[in-house]
């Protein structure tokens, strides 16, 4: 199977690499990095093969212009959309600018989240328009933030594409509790519903044993995300995200007191690391990714390209960001849901639900998702009047007051560069 990297110069790609390498049957993959600057993504080929060098994936690379891009993706099975319009530094903004209102900033959330869709969503409709042109039957796998939003832009303008988004988060929560509890994760039985980032577990059983229970029992977790006050009030345990929402004045605390955002400290860091794929040696660059932990390429894309390539039943399960489709009555069809997933014969099969979420917790979804709605129509139709909808309709947001300042700094001067 061909496999195609859309942003495949971003500096965390050799991650991929690093989890297929230790993969059985990965003999036959191609994958073929497609980026923007033709020197870094030279660099990242170079260092996929040295990180393979035993294996025989074939690794090649191409750059973005329209020509090259079009014969890059001619062929392929499936398509990785990893692209970052705007670059490290317009995300830092995107993480920044919401403190001025006294606001969580995030690159996938709240205000932060919608100045990086109104910004990414022009170059991600360019790339899908190429691919249903140059490969309409491949699997189109999407990590480029705020991913519900982007998903959700890209089932209204392709309905026909077979696409998804994926996010390791849930799937990292869930290998963390099992760990404190000294089960295995794989084997657990569990109830999830959410958004992208957004989600809570409110049933997870191993055996007879309530692991939901067991955590507002653990006195030692007191004190970490989320607290045992919070699961108890819930009867669930929520990802790391909704510390954004439960707790938004001490996040908010926390990050001012941050000398750099995310967006400036990954800056940095792809200013250093490009001159070590593109000079160092294979154990200089296997050291180098831990630099900049990427999970996401072991913990669901990784698993995902090898369900789809080698038809390998996927043992953990993959939370998808896809349609509801009638999964989650609650919801409209085209809502979109983050869902969990099996592989079965190269085919993700959802699991299903065998307890409906508590009512508070289906409330508070159901603002997100009315959000995501309005959003994703005011960024599609470039329209300012449905933006202010939108952001009227965000929990997050209690003065309507300041929406006119925020609009214009989610859409001025607000280029993928």
């Amino acid at each position: 199977m061909k496999t195609v990297i859309l942003g495949g110069s971003a500096f965390s790609t050799p991650a991929l690499f690093a989890y297929l390498a230790c993969q059985p049957g990965v003999d036959g993959l191609t994958v073929t990095l497609v980026g923007r600057s033709r020197e870094r993504v030279l660099g990242v080929e170079r260092a996929a093969k040295l990180i393979c060098e035993r294996n025989a994936i074939a690794v090649t690379s191409s750059t973005m212009s329209a020509e090259m891009l079009v014969n890059a993706l001619k062929g392929a099975g499936l398509v990785l959309v990893q692209v970052r319009p705007g670059g490290h530094m317009e995300r830092a903004v995107d993480e920044v600018f919401p403190r001025r209102y006294h606001l969580c900033g995030d690159e996938g959330l709240g205000i932060g989240g919608l100045r990086a869709a109104w910004r990414v969503w022009p170059t991600v409709r360019q790339l899908l328009n190429v691919v249903t042109e140059a490969c309409p039957d491949a699997l189109v796998v999407l990590l480029t933030a705020p991913l519900s939003l982007v998903v959700r832009l890209a089932h209204y303008c392709f309905p026909s594409m077979d696409l998804v988004g994926v996010c390791e988060l849930p799937w990292t929560t869930l290998k963390k509790l099992s760990s404190k509890a000294g089960v295995n994760a794989e084997e657990l039985d569990f109830d999830y519903v959410g958004v992208n980032h957004l989600g809570w577990f409110y049933r997870i059983d191993s055996g007879s044993r309530d692991l939901v229970d067991e955590y507002v029992a653990r006195t030692e977790l007191q004190d970490s995300f989320p607290p045992a006050v919070l699961v108890r009030s819930l009867s669930a345990i929520p990802t790391a995200y909704l510390r954004l929402h439960y707790f938004p004045h001490e996040t908010l605390s926390e990050k001012g007191r941050e000398v750099k955002s995310r967006g400036e400290q990954l800056q940095e860091l792809s200013e250093r690391i490009p001159a070590i794929y593109q000079r160092g040696t294979r154990q200089q660059i296997i050291a180098s990714l831990d630099l900049r932990p990427a999970p996401w390429y072991a913990d669901v894309v990784g698993p995902l390209i090898m369900a789809r390539y080698a038809g390998r039943p996927s043992c953990i399960p993959l939370f998808l960001t896809v349609r509801n489709a009638g999964y989650n009555p609650a919801f409209l069809s085209d809502d979109v849901l983050e869902i969990p997933h099996r592989f079965e014969e190269k085919k993700p099969v959802r699991q299903p639900i065998k307890v409906p979420p508590p009512a508070h917790i289906h409330e508070t979804l159901t603002k997100f998702v009315r959000f995501e709605r309005v959003a994703a129509d005011a960024i599609r139709r470039r329209d300012l009047h449905q933006l202010e909808v939108a952001m009227a309709s965000h929990p997050w947001i209690e003065d309507t007051r300041m929406i006119q300042a925020m609009m214009q700094d989610i859409t001025d001067n607000n280029l993928a560069r």
